[in-house]
C-alpha cells in the first residue's frame, strides 16, 4: 500500500514540476468540536498562489502538534501536512488541473519510550501507534489527481487517489469519468482499488457508475450501482434518489439496496419567511437485519457500523425560530425505534434538544446555550435519562484574531467494565486562531474531558488534557 501512494504522490509532483500551474486550494477541516466555531481545527488556505507563467501554483504546509496527558500518562504526537492545487493548463483542445494532499506523522513519546512494554496496557496507544507499527513516518496520501477536462467536449476525466462523490462516496485508487449533455443529463462511471490506511487491500476493487436526469428545471433524478470486490467476499449497492426544488425550500426521497438490506431515507428543508422560521425533517428506515458475517465491513464503504444492524425507523424533526434580528430559537427532536432484538448496540432512544442562538450581541460574537434531554429504552437496569447542557461561543476579535471557547458532550458510550452505556466524556475547550500575516496562520485549541468511563478502574483516567496547535504557512 505504502508503495502504491510513493507512486501516485511521485507521479503527481513530477507532472507539477513540468506544468507548474495552479487552483484555488479547497477547505481541509480537521475534526473540531463545534460547528459554530469561526475557524477552529482549520488547516488554512492559500489564497495568493505562486504566479507561473500563465497560471499560478498554490501550497499550504501545515504542521500540527498535539499533547495529550492524564496523571497516568501523556503522549506527544507531531504531524506535517502538504496541501497544493493548480489551476487548469490548457492543452490542445481541452485543460489539465490537479491536486494533492498528502500527510506523514510521528509519536515523539510513543509507549516504546515508557516502563512498561508494548504488551502492555498503554492509555494513548491509538490509531497513528496503529499505522507507525506498519509504516514509518505514517504516510497518508489522502488525495493526488489529475483532472482531464473538456478534450472531449462535455466530458471530464479524473486519474489518481480520490474521493468519488456523486449520489455516493468513495475513496479509490483509479479513475473517474462523466460527459455533461447540456444542463439535462450527466453520466459517469468509476472503478479501482479501494484505499485503507490500516488495512492491506490491493486486492479490494470498486466498480460504479450512475446517470443524473433532470427532467424539469428543479427536478433531479438520480441512479447509481455500485459493485465491491474483496477477496471471498462482496458487495453490491443500488441507489436511487429524486430531489425536488420548491419555491419554500427542498426535498428528497433516497432508495438504497445493500446486497440484500433495503434502506430508505426522506428529508426536506423548508422556511416560511413571513413568519422567519425554519423547518427540517428527517426519515431513514432500514427495513431488513444487516449481519456483519454476510459483509466485507473490513473496506466496505457502505458499512456504516461493525457491528450487526436490526431494522429501524429514526425519525428527526428540528425547528428554528427567528425572534428578534440577533435572536433565535431551536427545538428539536430525534426518535428511533427498533424492529428486532434490543441489545448494547441496537437500541430504542428519544433525544429532545432546546437551543437558544444569539447573533451579534456585540461585533462578531455569536453565542448559542443548549440543553439536551436522551431518554434511551429500559435494556439495562440503571437509568438510561440524561440531561445535559452546552454553550459555545466565537468571537472575531479583529481581523487577525478569532477566539472560541464552550462546553460540550458526547453521545452515549458502551463501558465494557460496567457492562453498560454511559455519558462518557464532557468537554471544556478554549481556543484561538492568529493570522499576522498573508502568509502565516497559527491556531492553539486547548480542552480538558472529564469521564465516567474510567471511575471504577482508576481516577488517574478520569479527567485527560489535550493541547494542540496548528501554524500553517500559504503561499
Amino acid at each position: 500500500m505504502f508503495k502504491r501512494m510513493i507512486f501516485l504522490s511521485c507521479a503527481f509532483l513530477t507532472f507539477m514540476l513540468m506544468h507548474v500551474s495552479s487552483a484555488s486550494a479547497e477547505n481541509m477541516v480537521t475534526p473540531d468540536l463545534w460547528s459554530y466555531h469561526v475557524n477552529a481545527g482549520k488547516i488554512s488556505q492559500a489564497t495568493e498562489g505562486l504566479s507561473i507563467g500563465e497560471t499560478s501554483l498554490y501550497l499550504t504546509l501545515t504542521t500540527r502538534y498535539r499533547y495529550s496527558s492524564n496523571d497516568y500518562a501523556n503522549d506527544s504526537d507531531i504531524y506535517q501536512y502538504l496541501k497544493t492545487n493548480f489551476d487548469e493548463v490548457r492543452v490542445g483542445t481541452g485543460t489539465i488541473s490537479g491536486k494533492l494532499y498528502f500527510r506523514v506523522a510521528e509519536d515523539l513519546d510513543s509507549d516504546d519510550n515508557q516502563d512498561w512494554s508494548d504488551s502492555s496496557y498503554y492509555f494513548y496507544r491509538d490509531a497513528l501507534d496503529k499505522e507507525l507499527q506498519e509504516n514509518d513516518l505514517a504516510p497518508r496520501l489522502y488525495y493526488g489527481n489529475l483532472v482531464f477536462s473538456d478534450f472531449l467536449e462535455g466530458t471530464k476525466l479524473v486519474l489518481g487517489r480520490q474521493y468519488v462523490d456523486n449520489l455516493n462516496n468513495f475513496h479509490i485508487d483509479g479513475g473517474a469519468a462523466s460527459y455533461s449533455y447540456g444542463e439535462k443529463l450527466d453520466v459517469y462511471i468509476y472503478g479501482g482499488m479501494t484505499v485503507s490506511y490500516f488495512y492491506e487491500n490491493d486486492d479490494d476493487y470498486l466498480y460504479g457508475g450512475g446517470i443524473t436526469a433532470k427532467p424539469f428545471e428543479n427536478t433531479s433524478i438520480q441512479v447509481e450501482g455500485n459493485k465491491l470486490e474483496v477477496e471471498d467476499m462482496g458487495d453490491d449497492m443500488l441507489s436511487a434518489k429524486i430531489s425536488q426544488q420548491l419555491p419554500f425550500g427542498y426535498a428528497y426521497v433516497k432508495y438504497d439496496q445493500i446486497n440484500d438490506a433495503d434502506l430508505f431515507e426522506a428529508a426536506g428543508n423548508f422556511r416560511i419567511e413571513k413568519t422567519r422560521t425554519s423547518l427540517r425533517l428527517k426519515y431513514s428506515g432500514q427495513y431488513n437485519k444487516i449481519d456483519v458475517s454476510d459483509s466485507s465491513y473490513v473496506v466496505n464503504p457502505f458499512t456504516y457500523s461493525l457491528m450487526d444492524s436490526e431494522k429501524f425507523s429514526k425519525y428527526k424533526i428540528n425547528i428554528n425560530q427567528q425572534i428578534i434580528n440577533m435572536l433565535s430559537l431551536d427545538l428539536g427532536g430525534e426518535f428511533k425505534q427498533i424492529d428486532g432484538d434490543l441489545n448494547r448496540y441496537n437500541r430504542e432512544y428519544n433525544k429532545y434538544t432546546v437551543a437558544v442562538n444569539i447573533d451579534e450581541l456585540f461585533q462578531g460574537n455569536f453565542i448559542r446555550i443548549s440543553a439536551e434531554m436522551m431518554d434511551f429504552d429500559d435494556y439495562y437496569s440503571t437509568d438510561e435519562e440524561k440531561v445535559r447542557f452546552g454553550f459555545q461561543m466565537s468571537q472575531r476579535v479583529s481581523e487577525k484574531i478569532d477566539v472560541w471557547t464552550g462546553i460540550d458532550h458526547q453521545s452515549f458510550v458502551y463501558d465494557y467494565e460496567d457492562d453498560e452505556y454511559k455519558e462518557s466524556v464532557t468537554v471544556y475547550y478554549i481556543g484561538t486562531e492568529w493570522r499576522p500575516l498573508g502568509f502565516l496562520s497559527c491556531s492553539l485549541d486547548l480542552s480538558a474531558e472529564d469521564t465516567e468511563m474510567y471511575e471504577d478502574l482508576s481516577d488517574d483516567l478520569n479527567t485527560n488534557y489535550t493541547a494542540e496547535a496548528h501554524l500553517s504557512l500559504m503561499f
